[in-house]
């Protein structure tokens, strides 16, 4: 192990920490450290550059530290990511109040490690993750993890009732919020540290050294902490004591950019709060244990970008409904999962700029599976245990137009269900919002006018017209 000597003291180096901060003059301060070469500061100003970080699977930081300035539904669905991708890394909450915004009982059924106020220095930031480094005894450690190994407490159960954790998450030496297991066979499992116990670094080398790669916890265990996450969102949506308009400005990843359109065009306050009922509504539905079960759809969810585009999309759609027809709650359904889904097929293979810019498709192969992902999307959502066939034709039509112009089969009138028209034109309409929020400067609704209403159906246009005449 190579030590690093700055300030006159010969130290061991850490993993890097993640900042999640919009500070910058004080994410500067703390890379120009002259000793942050020990412990490299890795920062993110935004919640979307975070959560891309977190999902790197090759980078194990020492901790990862989440200012709390950014909207309090952010920082739980980053806690919440965090959980999932990273399991075990210590996480850490900055606030910058005169005091703490969270009890320490909140923060603790977050499975978060510590709570720190601002302004602290890069000295006080490696002094609360900083494991307590002994010298390592190659032969004791394995000597160590066979006693382990016969004093253990033994579990026999399914393999699926477990989730593996990279080993090396555990290497600052904080308390585990988990029971924590090592596999010894198929569907044998060995309790090697109890929820609340801290995993010292020689321990944790111990068992890499031994060649163990992942440790185990309980997915009952794991759900908890994400079920608490989701928990602490939906009610701070559904408060009565946190006005309609605060929280549509609090809403990220449930709609945000098409709540805080309604809201600036005057949309009444019960369409938005139908809104956000209804992005609640979503969440809960696509985080059921079916949906993650498939790996492309829990990777869809999980991804920022994604869900805000799909969950808008089935936002506007189940407000069409709304307007006028009284749907059965399989319609909503429908509207729901297809909106949310429909261009599922798109992620990591096309950016969602493409759909309006063909110039970023730069060969005929980008092309092709940008005419096919309608098939494609519908393809992967029949994938899901019980999935409602009506989604998949919905989202299989979803760029078919009445004018026989649309992909990939070119239908006309007649052959386009009519919810397939719901999604699309609230595809069309999100899409074009999502311009207007990287720059660009038109009223998208104008520009449907001018563009696209004549694609649809006249009460289908209506519907959509009386979402934001409300």
């Amino acid at each position: 192990m190579h030590l690093l000597y700055a300030g006159g003291t010969y130290m061991l180096p850490m993993k890097p920490a993640l900042i999640v901060d919009n500070d910058l003059a004080y994410l500067e301060s703390l890379s120009q450290h002259p000793a942050s070469a020990r412990m490299r500061p890795v920062v993110a100003n935004g919640l979307q550059e975070a959560q891309a970080m977190i999902a790197d699977a090759s980078v194990v930081y020492s901790g990862i530290f989440i200012n709390l300035a950014f909207r309090a539904q952010d920082v739980i669905m980053l806690i919440r990511f965090c959980h999932t991708n990273k399991i075990g890394i210590p996480i850490v909450l900055m606030y910058e109040s005169a005091t703490p915004p969270l009890t320490r009982r909140i923060v603790d059924r977050l499975a978060v490690h510590d709570l720190v106020k601002k302004p602290f220095g890069y000295d006080e930031l490696v002094a609360i993750i900083e494991p307590v480094v002994k010298g390592f005894d190659g032969d004791g450690a394995v000597a160590s993890v066979a006693d382990n190994l016969q004093a253990g407490e033994m579990a026999s159960v399914q393999d699926s009732e477990f989730t593996p954790i990279m080993a090396g998450n555990f290497i600052s030496g904080k308390r585990s919020f988990f029971d924590l297991y090592v596999k010894i066979g198929e569907n044998r499992f060995l309790k090697i540290l109890r929820s609340g116990d801290t995993f010292t670094p020689e321990r944790i080398e111990s068992y890499l050294k031994k060649g163990v790669k992942h440790f185990f916890l309980r997915k009952d265990a794991q759900s908890t902490y994400l079920g608490y996450c989701d928990h602490l969102t939906e009610a701070l949506l559904n408060s009565k004591l946190v006005p309609t308009k605060v929280k549509a400005n609090q809403v990220l990843n449930l709609g945000q950019e098409t709540i805080g359109f309604m809201s600036a065009r005057g949309v009444s306050d019960k369409t938005i709060r139908h809104a956000i009922e209804y992005s609640v509504m979503v969440k809960n539905l696509v985080h059921q244990p079916e949906f993650r079960a498939v790996d492309t759809v829990r990777d869809f969810v999980d991804d920022l970008a994604s869900y805000e585009h799909g969950v808008a999309t089935a936002i506007v759609a189940s407000l069409m409904l709304r307007t006028e027809w009284k749907p059965a709650e399989r319609l909503y359904r429908v509207v729901s999962l297809a909106g949310m889904f429909h261009d599922i097929a798109l992620k990591d293979v096309l950016p969602q700029e493409s759909e309006d810019d063909p110039a970023l498709l730069k060969t005929p192969q980008e092309r092709e599976l940008l005419n096919n992902h309608p098939l494609k999307s519908a393809e992967i959502m029949s994938k899901v245990k019980g999935m409602d066939p009506a989604v998949c034709e919905v989202i299989a039509q979803h760029h078919e137009r009445r004018c026989g112009k649309g992909y990939p089969n070119r239908y006309s009138l007649g052959h386009i269900l009519p919810l397939t028209e719901v999604v699309a034109i609230s595809d069309e309409f999100v899409r074009r919002l999502a311009r207007v929020a990287r720059g660009e400067k038109f009223d998208p609704i104008l520009d449907m006018m001018n563009t696209v209403f004549g694609h649809f159906s006249y009460d289908v246009v209506k519907k959509f017209l009386r979402v934001f005449n409300s």
